[in-house]
């Protein structure tokens, strides 16, 4: 999750993604991995992938139903 963060932080969003799955593969109950990797999609053009990581972040942390909106 921390190798993620700093990747996304540089904007290598293939990288972070692919690191923040392994995280939420590891640790699936962890909504803020699902929501960073929604934010990764969403800055690669995936829209559905990040749609579904999304509302599986919002499953799990009710808190971020209206998440704010990604620049």
């Amino acid at each position: 999750y921390n190798l993620a963060s700093v990747q996304s932080r540089l904007n290598q969003w293939d990288d972070a993604a692919l690191n923040y799955r392994r995280s939420a593969m590891l640790a699936p109950e962890h909504a803020p991995s699902h929501y960073n990797l929604a934010r990764c999609y969403h800055y690669l053009g995936q829209i559905s992938e990040s749609q579904a990581s999304l509302e599986r972040a919002c499953q799990l942390n009710p808190d971020l139903d209206n998440p704010p909106a990604w620049q």
